[in-house]
């Protein structure tokens, strides 16, 4: 997988909204953090945050994706696929 620069303005944003999806404040989170030690992270929030890809970035991420990401960097390299 390409490796993508976390620490710019559109990383801050995805940052800022999965935060909301997963009600925590963004300055508790890392991009590098592992989803399964975020406890607010379960099947509602994966919903949340798909249907938060698909008005923010008009990207259609599918459930198998959002599974196989294992940071929450890796759910912000699926928005930034193919740009």
């Amino acid at each position: 997988m390409k490796k993508v620069l976390i620490n710019t303005t559109a990383a801050k944003r995805f940052k800022q909204l999965f935060a909301q999806v997963v009600e925590v404040n963004p300055e508790q989170l890392r991009m590098d953090a592992k989803l399964k030690n975020i406890p607010q992270w379960d099947s509602i929030a994966a919903v949340s945050l798909l249907v938060m890809m698909q008005t923010e970035y008009n990207k259609n991420v599918t459930a198998e994706d959002i599974r196989q990401a294992k940071t929450i960097n890796d759910l912000y390299r699926l928005i930034r696929r193919d740009t």
